[in-house]
């Protein structure tokens, strides 16, 4: 039997070419590298982001111990005018020219004016605290 040119070309014939190509160590190191850059730039964020949470954290904390110390000043004052007014009332009901009445709404407000002092005082003493931990030293 003799076969013809034609024959190799029919339509259920075919060749094919099989390429073993190493994967050179060159191609892993390629993207060993472009994978630590990558990994690299996501540190230097990071860390950028870290920074700036510090540093808001501190800023946000001395404010608050600013406003603290402020309001802890201005309850002192009131405090400390609370006093004044319940021992002028307090000699003015020894003389008779106060009613009792108006010598206990006075003492009322002046432990109101005691509670906000001692509040005052309170959260200085914690936004202090936070000041402490945001700088490192606690």
């Amino acid at each position: 039997m003799l076969i013809s040119l034609g024959e190799w070309w029919t339509p259920y014939s075919f060749v094919g070419i099989t390429f073993k190509v190493p994967i050179t160590s060159n191609f892993k190191n390629h993207d060993n590298i472009q994978e630590k850059k990558i990994k690299l730039t996501q540190n230097e964020l990071d860390l950028k982001q870290k920074t700036a949470d510090v540093s808001y954290e501190i800023l946000k904390s001395s404010t608050e111990v600013a406003n603290a110390q402020q309001n802890m000043q201005v309850t002192k004052s009131n405090y400390e005018l609370s006093q004044k007014i319940y021992g002028y009332q307090k000699a003015q009901y020894g003389l008779g020219s106060r009613q009792y009445v108006d010598l206990l709404d006075t003492e009322r407000s002046l432990r109101q004016s005691e509670q906000s002092y001692l509040q005052a005082v309170y959260d200085y003493l914690v936004a202090s605290v936070n000041y402490q931990k945001a700088i490192g030293n606690f």
